[in-house]
């Protein structure tokens, strides 16, 4: 049959759908039952007709990888390599143009597995494998989709070259590429011009890379993803329509809008109203909602489309898939499902990344196709699955605002909590990767070796996953070991304090209805490393109510006091200079400076001097706070007139010091 001919049937089926819709719209509005019979009807033929002419379209994959088992033969051959490629479901049914788009990308992805994922035979032989690799390309039917598998048992993804080809290139920041998870830097494979090979070969590449793939199967409104592990191979997971001519629609409101969002993403719907349990909580600064254990980022459709300012107290979720990658777009309200007829956006719209295309509804209304992909690339790639990455709080947190905590589990029942802040990544790692040397447990972590240290009483494992709470601060990094992490809460902190012989705890809180001891961060900590106090250069927070203020440059160490200043009962504004300082000394009355000597000295004893030539100045307690406290210091401190010197680390004489009345050294000067 001519080829024509069935694609002038289609797109006459498709106008049939289209006025079908209308003919229901119409129908619910009125109550006349007269029409309700033959509209069923003609809706059941319908249904029968673009079947049937579907179907005319259809060709089982198989035809798109008929020249793959050759393909693959050959490059074993010129590669000196033992490939035998498994193929499933052949015979499963694509539409013809949909087929044509990825018989391509398929074939090269085939290639890439052959020429870069399969090891040699010695090669193979050494890390323990049968010396035959393995390319398994296996095709489904799932829910109204197609999903294609290709999977290899090779070397799998090398992670850290992508890390450092990624900030070669400039996609992101080295501070950026350090919180991502494998999950998310294994992405940048597919964005234009990207590679890891030193040289293009003729086997795979040739200017044809992941990112074309990409640009394939996104024209087909399908979704790509893509998991790795080192050492075991790669798994590519592709899911595309059926058909690009007629989906399954989700019709949503977001403001006073409507819009389509293909129900080939679509997970679930939820419900979220404020004091329900269903609802959108706020990390760090971020959106969140808490499903079943799982945290996902929310995107509000109102906000993206610029319609109406978006209501995260009442509202739905939609809960969206990409891959193994979950988020949730909010929107204002869910009408119903419709099949859709899929009309291309006008060319001087199609740069637009957040629509696909535009239908009409059964009302004559039209409305644009919500493309997933580009929501997801808003989202900012944040996996649902992945353990979350946590970037260092810029803001210092107040002794009246709520802490966010990070809750875990050390040893059968102890519960314990850090700030979050503090917090750069959590990590499952294997535990024979553990090292020992010099009395420690080290781990190779990112191209460093990391300290491992057992918090409270967790037990080092010896086989298995080991969780881990990584704490950074510029250069240095340590791996705090615990048993499990429990969740992520906002408390005030209330904090009693821990008897003098509680090692490693600042002392109890309250937390989601639980005694919780809060650890004294110092006690884990490489204290004689100096940067652990690198100047981080944000500025910090003011309060005229404040007794006590803290004089510190790096948010590290102000959020690692924190907890600990909250459990002395003072009132406490932290300063990220001096200048700073000087505002809020105009601000309100101030008992005592907590003054930072590990940064330029002069300028602390020219603040200090500063301080001392005021009217007031004599009644205020000025301390200083250093790393490591020498008799020099010492010396200098008591000549600009100030009243003690402490260590950072040393809390208990932080403490001491601030519960004290008495000159100090400016007496004794």
């Amino acid at each position: 049959m001519n080829v024509d001919t069935i694609e002038h049937l289609m797109t006459m089926v498709s106008e049939l759908v289209l006025t079908r819709n209308q003919l229901l719209e119409i129908s619910r509005k009125q109550d006349d039952n007269g029409l309700k019979g033959p509209l069923q009807r003609l809706s059941l033929i319908t249904a029968e007709l673009q079947d049937g002419v579907m179907k005319t379209r259809m060709q089982p994959i198989g035809n798109a990888w008929s020249k793959l088992p050759r393909i693959v033969r050959d490059l074993g051959a010129e590669l000196g390599k033992r490939i035998e490629l498994v193929t499933e479901g052949a015979d499963t049914e694509l539409d013809r143009q949909i087929l044509d788009l990825i018989k391509d990308p398929l074939i090269h992805m085939v290639r890439n597995c052959a020429d870069h994922a399969i090891e040699l035979p010695v090669e193979r032989r050494a890390a323990g494998k049968p010396e035959q690799g393995t390319i398994r390309l296996a095709a489904y039917h799932e829910g109204g989709s197609v999903t294609i598998a290709i999977a290899d048992d090779g070397r799998g993804l090398d992670i850290e070259r992508i890390r450092t080809r990624a900030i070669k290139q400039g996609l992101a920041s080295e501070a950026e590429i350090e919180r991502m998870s494998d999950a998310q830097v294994s992405r940048f494979i597919f964005h234009p011009g990207f590679s890891t090979a030193d040289s293009i070969t003729a086997i795979s590449g040739r200017g044809v890379g992941m990112d074309v793939v990409k640009v394939n199967v996104d024209a087909v409104g399908g979704l790509i993803d893509i998991i790795s592990k080192p050492g075991l191979g790669t798994t590519i997971t592709i899911k595309i329509p059926l058909t690009l001519a007629i989906v399954a629609a989700l019709i949503v409101v977001a403001g006073e809008q409507r819009f389509a969002i293909p129900q080939i993403v679509v997970r679930e719907l939820v419900r979220v109203k404020s004091g329900a349990d269903q609802r959108i909580e706020n990390i760090n600064g971020a959106p969140i909602l808490r499903l079943r254990g799982r945290l996902l980022p929310v995107i509000a459709l109102s906000a993206l489309m610029g319609t109406a300012e978006p209501s995260f107290e009442d509202g739905f979720i939609v809960v969206t898939q990409i891959g193994e990658r979950q988020f949730g777009i909010l929107v204002d309200g869910v009408f119903h499902t419709e099949e859709i007829v899929v009309k291309p956006m006008s060319s001087k719209l199609r740069h637009i990344p957040l629509f696909s295309g535009n239908t009409i509804l059964g009302d004559g209304a039209v409305v644009l196709i919500v493309d997933p992909n580009g929501v997801a690339g808003l989202v900012g790639g944040t996996g649902a699955g992945d353990a979350f990455s946590v970037e260092a709080s810029a803001a210092a947190t107040t002794v009246v605002e709520k802490t966010t905590m990070l809750v875990f589990r050390t040893g059968a029942e102890g519960v314990r909590a850090v700030p979050l802040s503090l917090v750069t990544r959590l990590e499952e790692v294997d535990a024979a990767l553990f090292e020992h040397g010099s009395g420690r447990t080290l781990l190779h972590y990112r191209n460093r070796l990391v300290p491992v240290v057992p918090v409270g009483e967790t037990q080092l494992r010896a086989e298995g996953l080991q969780p881990l709470v990584i704490i950074s601060e510029g250069d240095m990094t340590v791996a705090l070991a615990v048993d499990a992490i429990v969740d992520i809460v906002d408390e005030v902190l209330d904090i009693e304090m821990a008897a003098a012989q509680d090692r490693g705890i600042v002392g109890s809180a309250m937390i989601r209805g639980r005694a919780t001891d809060i650890i004294d961060l110092a006690h884990y900590l490489p204290i004689h490393e100096r940067s652990w106090r690198k100047d981080a250069g944000a500025q910090g927070s003011s309060s005229s109510s404040a007794q006590v203020i803290l004089v510190e440059p790096s948010n590290f160490l102000r959020e690692m006091l924190t907890p600990v200043l909250k459990a002395s009962g003072h009132r406490v504004t932290f300063a990220a200079d001096f200048a700073t300082a000087q505002q809020i000394m105009a601000a309100g009355q101030v008992a005592t400076i907590l003054l930072d000597l590990d940064g330029d000295i002069d300028a602390a004893f020219a603040f200090a001097e500063t301080v001392r030539s005021e009217e007031s100045g004599n009644r205020i307690r000025l301390i200083g706070m250093t790393t490591l406290v020498t008799p020099d210091l010492h010396m200098r401190a008591g000549q600009a007139r100030l009243d003690e010197v402490v260590a950072k680390f040393d809390r208990r004489a932080l403490l001491a010091e601030l519960a004290e009345g008495r000159p100090g050294m400016r007496e004794a000067a």
